[in-house]
């Protein structure tokens, strides 16, 4: 025993009872004490060696919808790597082929318009605070900087095997015949009355602009696509548009029969019993004891009527509480015109809910009433009230609305009683952003910026909607009071060289902060090294309409991060038509890097000034 701890022994044998027992409480209280100011010492220095090793992560560990980062710069030092290991991607539209195949390097230049004059300055100030770039001038302004300073260079890459997605349009247009309804009538003319299948496809169907999008509860994308029928002969004058989906597995392979719950259905327990009945009703087959040939073959004919009923009540009942797809939606209008009559246009976003995924298909039509065309949605998985027809309040309707950019925000909410809501890019510049109502189709500007000094040459009209815009992937955290959205948007350039109509993707960034928006960045011209087909798709000649055209981000993936250099593994799927014939899905690589590594390279304000 220590001379200490013998004198503490000592001392209590000469003290009463009462103080004893207060000096052991007090002895224990001090080890606990002692033990809490050791343990909070092990913490200090983990910290400490923790922020010495990594003093510009901001963060390791959040959740997707609870932790936030108080800057968008601060992107730039997320460490996520740890979290991205350790999930499971099973369920993502990522297969073998996109994470092994080979992706071709792809230098891209952008403009970076809102950038922080104060910073940028600093280095064109000489030792007395004077501006170097011109003396007569006491401050620097964004017209004198040179234009590398609104310039940012990256690299991203690209899938050299691109995936052409096809259709049977012979099978689709034997089915409409077949369906009797009032399109059969519109695709029945006497020119072609003694043609075959084969050659009224070639010459009269085409299909483009595949709009897909991944549903992860049902592990397939569902994909949108304008089918036009053209009686003259002319995808240019199509009389009729249709629109076709179709369900693909993550391979790309079509899924024939694929079903899927109407979202506003309940389906109801003896559905199944009733499915059962009937085929138990048509299941047996007593034809094999016929022995008569003659009899037997009568009796085979009948079975196969009696299947063939039993098939079609089957998806009669299935049909009151699923979607199936393939399926061509009988959206009504009025063919009162030579050309320009149906659904054009399709462009598909993913609406995600507690209640789950849902498809929102947004598309012009021609309202034939007041001879206007507008813009309208199509909820594909709502089996009441599936369309929808958008109106600005007030506001007169153009005597043509089209190319919509659609997103969502966080104030999308549903209820029981209503769709919740959906914005759109309604115009790049002057920037237009609208919120509409998913229940009624009512329309508020929320967001108008006027450009009183615009001149027609700085128009940005011949920017169009492409694809639809998307957040970042939800891997990453929130920016605080900030949401960020990619998306392709659509350059037009007319009488450009030798095609009167030149169309090409646009990558764009678009913030909001406190319900400002801005395109915080531009890629102006994205084409692939893609050697483009002319317009009668006979070879690559520059002749006509040359259009090469982003339709939509099927997936925006996050596999991985290293955790020493900050960079993603990132994958996003986006579908491109090719002179309104051919619909492609190109895979890009590094996108979430080129996105965020700008924040690095720019001197980028926090936020917009109007």
């Amino acid at each position: 025993m220590s001379s200490s701890d013998t004198l503490a022994s000592l001392a209590m044998e000469k003290l009463p009872n009462k103080p004893k027992q207060i000096l052991r409480k007090f002895q224990k209280r001090n080890v606990f004490i002692k033990l809490i100011v050791f343990i909070l010492l092990i913490i200090t220095i983990l910290i400490t060696v923790r922020s010495d090793t990594s003093q510009n992560v901001v963060t390791t560990y959040f959740s997707s919808n609870g932790y936030f980062i108080p800057s968008k710069n601060d992107l730039v030092n997320v460490d996520i790597s740890k979290k991205l290991k350790s999930q499971k991607l099973n369920k993502s539209p990522l297969s073998e082929k996109v994470l092994n195949q080979y992706y071709e390097k792809y230098k891209i230049k952008a403009i970076v318009p809102n950038i922080d004059l104060e910073k940028v300055g600093k280095k064109y100030k000489d030792n007395n605070g004077k501006n170097k770039l011109h003396n007569d001038q006491p401050s620097l302004t964004y017209e004198k900087l040179p234009c590398s300073e609104f310039e940012y260079e990256g690299t991203i890459e690209y899938s050299k095997d691109v995936i052409e997605l096809k259709d049977d349009l012979i099978d689709m247009r034997r089915k409409i015949l077949k369906d009797g309804g009032f399109m059969s009538k519109l695709i029945t003319v006497n020119e072609e009355k003694n043609w075959s299948d084969e050659e009224i496809v070639e010459k009269s169907w085409k299909r483009f602009g595949e709009s897909p999008v991944w549903l992860e509860s049902e592990q397939c994308y569902i994909s949108f696509t304008r089918v036009l029928y053209s009686r003259i002969h002319q995808k240019t004058f199509p009389y009729l548009s249709l629109i076709k989906a179709q369900a693909f597995d993550k391979d790309w392979n079509e899924i024939i029969g694929k079903k899927i719950p109407f979202n506003d259905v309940s389906i109801p327990e003896d559905v199944e019993r009733e499915l059962e009945s009937l085929s138990e009703q048509f299941q047996e087959n007593v034809c094999d004891k016929i022995k008569d040939s003659s009899a037997h073959e009568q009796c085979l004919v009948k079975h196969n009527k009696s299947l063939l009923e039993q098939q079609r009540r089957k998806e009669k009942i299935l049909s009151r509480y699923f979607q199936t797809y393939p399926k061509v939606f009988e959206i009504p209008f009025k063919p009162e015109r030579d050309y320009g009559n149906g659904a054009e246009d399709p462009h598909v976003i993913l609406k995600k809910t507690d209640k789950g995924e849902e498809p929102v298909v947004i598309y012009n039509l021609f309202d034939h009433n007041d001879k206007k065309r507008k813009m309208y949605a199509l909820l594909p998985q709502k089996k009441v009230d599936p369309i929808i027809e958008f109106k600005i309040n007030g506001r007169e309707a153009k005597d043509t609305e089209k190319n919509w950019t659609p997103f969502f925000n966080n104030d999308e909410g549903e209820s029981e009683f209503s769709n919740g809501s959906i914005h759109f890019i309604y115009s790049f510049k002057p920037l237009e952003i609208l919120r509409c109502s998913l229940t009624d189709g009512l329309c508020d500007v929320v967001y108008e910026k006027k450009f009183l000094d615009l001149d027609k040459e700085d128009d940005f009209s011949s920017v169009h909607g492409g694809s639809q815009f998307v957040p970042l992937p939800n891997v990453l955290p929130k920016v605080k009071d900030q949401n960020i959205w990619v998306g392709f948007a659509k350059m037009h350039l007319q009488n450009s060289g030798c095609n009167p109509h030149y169309y090409r993707p646009m990558l764009m960034l678009m913030i909001e902060n406190k319900g400002i928006y801005h395109l915080e960045m531009t890629v102006p011209i994205f084409d692939f090294n893609f050697d483009v087909p002319s317009w009668d798709m006979q070879g690559t000649y520059c002749d006509r309409n040359n259009i090469l055209a982003p339709h939509s981000i099927a997936y925006w993936e996050v596999v991985s991060q290293d955790p020493e250099t900050k960079e993603y593994e990132d994958y996003m799927a986006l579908t491109l038509s090719e002179s309104d014939a051919v619909s492609k899905v190109i895979v890009l690589k590094g996108i979430l890097n080129y996105v965020i590594g700008m924040y690095e390279d720019k001197n980028v304000k926090e936020t917009f000034v109007l």
